[in-house]
């Protein structure tokens, strides 16, 4: 099953968040964009693993479509740390090098809590030789969809459940960050404080925008409900539509 730059604090969010998942502030200045009209959309390309299915479409019911050519590409059951099963660069590179997208939303993470396997060695997840080589994988990720000038912003995950899983998404957000903060055509979107509760803990139903209490989260703890989808990816639009000038 799939258990599967700049921090920009998710729209709703509460402003305490846990260092170990926010960057470092950044005055880099973001360099101007082409004007999107309907008879030139920005071409937008949305890629990840099962939980980009619901943000990825979540993404769709709200961009305006006369404004963004959208492609989503969400793949079950993969991420960064099994490339013998789905290899994410190499197909980011056949993105890039047919037809490079103007801006790029990616969602990783859910499935990449576990040892990595590097020229025979495991490396066992949480140490210090693990990070530094998620990290490695986090940053082609970032400078592949980068490299021909495109914009890319990088959505944190959500707080989890499960401990074991939250312990790794602490990591995998920092990481995100911090990776994101060096690259100023990266963005790194906060999540976490987003899907939580008033303690920073998991919450299954919070506040929706009319005042009601709504299910955020499905029935394992991970993946979102169609009301936290939208919470998702009204967060991700709105840095992106800011980056673009579309807000």
């Amino acid at each position: 099953p799939d258990p599967t730059a700049t921090t920009v604090p998710a729209e709703g969010a509460t402003t305490t968040v846990a260092p170990t998942t926010t960057a470092p502030p950044t005055t880099t200045t973001q360099p101007s964009r082409r004007a999107i009209t309907p008879a030139e959309p920005l071409d937008l390309f949305i890629a990840g693993d099962s939980m980009m299915q619901e943000l990825g479409n979540g993404l769709l019911r709200i961009i305006p479509a006369d404004l963004v050519d959208a492609e989503l590409d969400y793949r079950v059951s993969t991420g960064l740390s099994r490339p013998d099963f789905f290899d994410w660069p190499q197909r980011l590179a056949e993105v890039v090098t047919q037809d490079p997208p103007e801006a790029s939303v990616v969602f990783f993470g859910t499935n990449d809590n576990q040892n990595l396997s590097v020229d025979g060695n495991i490396l066992q997840r949480g140490s210090a030789e693990w990070e530094a080589e998620y990290r490695s994988r986090v940053a082609t990720v970032m400078d592949l969809l980068t490299q021909p000038g495109g914009t890319l912003t990088w959505v944190g995950l959500p707080v989890m459940r499960d401990q074991t899983l939250e312990q790794g998404v602490q990591i995998m957000n920092r990481v995100y960050a911090e990776e994101a903060a060096k690259r100023p055509l990266v963005t790194f979107v906060d999540t976490h404080a987003l899907f939580s509760d008033a303690n920073g803990q998991f919450a299954e139903y919070l506040p929706a925008a009319d005042g009601s209490s709504a299910k955020m989260r499905q029935g394992d703890g991970i993946h979102l409900s169609i009301a936290g989808a939208d919470r998702m990816a009204n967060a991700a639009w709105a840095t992106l539509a800011s980056t673009w000038n579309l807000a």
